[in-house]
C-alpha cells in the first residue's frame, strides 16, 4: 500500500470515529426532538408529503422501536455515505491537501455531527443518491464508458431510487437537474440531441410522485390524526414538524420573510461568510484545478454546468435551513466536479511561504467555523470550533465509557 493510499484510509477511519459518538447516542436517546418527530410522519390516514420513511418505521413497530429503527437506518446510510465519497476523493491521492479540505470541511462529511439538529436529516438520501451517480459515471469511464450499461444504472437503480427519495422528501426535485447535467456528461453530444435521447426522457418518470405530492399534501384531518398517533409513541415529544403539514408553499414563503423580519448586520454577514465557505471557496478550488489543467473538462461544458444548478437555487425559496442547503447543494457541486477526468501526474506547487500559509488557512477553515441547519437568522453559529469540538466529545465519552465499564481511571472525579 503506497504511503497517500494509508494516509487517506487513516483520514477515513478518523472521520468514521468521529461519526461514533453521534450513532451511539441515537440509540440512546433522540438527539433532536424536531428531527425526530420529522422522521415519524407516516400513512396512517392516508397518503401525504413526507410520509414514506415513517410509514415504514410504523410498519416495523411492533419488531423495532422508531428510535432503533432510525438509528439503524441512519448509522448504514452514513456509513455509505462515507464510503462513496472517500472512493470519490481518492482520485486526488497525489494532492493529499486537497483531501484534507474535502474530508474534513465543516460543510461537507463533518456538517452532521457540528449541530444536534444536522443529524438524521432526510437530505442524506439526496447525498447519497448523487454521490452513487458520480461514482458510477467516475468508474465506468475507468473501465471503458457503456451507454447500454449507463442506462440500466438509470432504470434498475438512479430512478426509482429518486422517485422512493421524492416520497421521503419533495425537496428531492430541486436537485434531479443535477443528475440531468451528469447524464449529459456521458452523453457527449450537444444539449438538443441530449434532451431528445432517452437518457433525459427517462427522467420524466419523476413526474408522477411530485405531482402525486402536489396534488395530495395532507389535510387537517390526517395531520390530527397523525397526531394523535405521534402521543402514544414513545420518544416522540415534538408536534412541529406534523404542524408544518398544514403548511403550503406560502406557508414556506412566509417563513423566508420571517427570516428577513429577523434581519441583523450580523445575521447577513454570518450567512454571507457561511455561503463563502461552503461554496464559493469549493468553486474556486475546482476551478483552479481546472485552469492548471489539472481537472479536464470541456470548455462548451464550464459554460453549460452552471445552468444545471439553477434549479437548484429554488431550495431556497422553498424554506429558510440555508445550512442544509449549503450543504446538500455543495455534495452536488462536489458529485459533479468529482466525475470529472484528473491528471494525476500534476500536482499543485507553491513556494514554502505560500505552503506555509495554505496551511494556517487549512487549520482555520478546519477548525473555527461550523455550518448550522437553520444559517443565519436563527441563532445559528457560525463562528464557533467544529472539529476541534467532536475530538473533544469523542476524548471524553471515550473516558466516560472506560471509567463506567472497564475499569477506574486516574481523575475520574473531574466528572462530578
Amino acid at each position: 500500500m503506497s504511503k497517500n493510499k494509508l494516509i487517506i484510509n487513516i483520514f477515513f477511519l478518523l472521520v468514521v470515529i468521529l461519526y461514533i459518538p453521534s450513532i451511539l447516542q441515537s440509540f440512546k436517546e433522540p438527539l433532536h426532538g424536531y428531527v425526530f418527530s420529522e422522521l415519524n410522519i407516516n400513512y396512517l390516514a392516508g397518503f401525504i408529503r413526507r410520509g414514506l420513511l415513517g410509514e415504514v418505521s410504523r410498519i416495523f413497530l411492533p419488531i423495532i422501536n422508531n428510535l432503533y429503527f432510525f438509528a439503524s437506518i441512519f448509522a448504514i446510510l452514513y456509513l455509505v455515505h462515507l464510503i462513496l465519497f472517500f472512493k470519490l476523493i481518492n482520485k486526488f491521492k497525489n494532492n493529499l491537501t486537497i483531501i484534507i479540505f474535502l474530508a474534513l470541511s465543516p460543510s461537507l462529511l463533518m456538517f452532521p455531527l457540528t449541530h444536534a439538529e444536522n443529524y438524521m436529516r432526510k437530505d442524506i438520501f439526496f447525498i447519497i443518491s448523487i454521490l452513487s451517480h458520480s461514482l458510477f459515471i467516475y468508474k465506468s469511464n475507468l473501465n471503458s464508458f457503456s451507454f447500454e450499461n449507463y442506462f440500466r444504472f438509470q432504470k434498475f437503480y438512479l430512478i426509482p431510487f429518486l422517485f422512493i427519495n421524492i416520497l421521503i422528501h419533495e425537496a428531492q426535485i430541486f436537485f434531479v437537474s443535477v443528475h440531468l447535467l451528469l447524464s449529459y456528461y456521458c452523453y457527449q453530444k450537444n444539449l438538443n440531441q441530449f434532451f431528445k435521447s432517452n437518457f433525459s426522457k427517462i427522467y420524466l418518470v419523476l413526474l408522477i410522485p411530485f405531482f402525486v405530492i402536489l396534488l395530495n399534501p395532507g389535510n387537517s384531518a390526517q395531520i390530527e390524526q397523525i397526531k394523535v398517533y405521534a402521543s402514544t409513541v414513545l420518544n416522540l415529544n415534538n408536534l412541529d414538524p406534523f404542524n408544518a403539514l398544514y403548511g403550503n408553499i406560502n406557508l414556506q414563503l412566509g417563513l423566508i420573510l420571517k427570516s428577513f423580519y429577523y434581519y441583523t448586520y450580523k445575521g447577513f454577514v454570518s450567512l454571507f461568510i457561511a455561503f463563502t465557505l461552503s461554496i464559493v471557496f469549493l468553486i474556486f478550488l475546482f476551478h483552479y484545478l481546472i485552469d492548471n489543467k489539472i481537472i479536464k473538462i470541456k470548455n462548451s461544458l464550464i459554460k453549460t454546468y452552471p445552468i444545471f444548478f439553477l434549479p437548484t437555487l429554488l431550495i431556497f425559496v422553498a424554506g429558510s435551513d440555508f445550512g442544509r442547503w449549503f450543504n446538500i447543494l455543495g455534495f452536488h457541486l462536489l458529485a459533479f466536479y468529482l466525475v470529472l477526468n484528473i491528471d494525476n501526474k500534476k500536482k499543485i506547487k507553491f513556494s514554502l511561504n505560500n505552503w506555509i500559509l495554505i496551511w494556517i488557512l487549512l487549520f482555520s477553515y478546519i477548525f473555527l467555523w461550523t455550518l448550522p441547519a437553520g444559517c443565519c437568522f436563527w441563532e445559528g453559529q457560525v463562528f464557533r470550533s467544529s472539529l476541534f469540538n467532536q475530538f473533544y466529545y469523542l476524548i471524553l465519552d471515550t473516558y466516560q465509557y472506560v471509567n463506567t465499564n472497564i475499569f477506574e481511571l486516574p481523575l475520574n472525579n473531574f466528572l462530578k
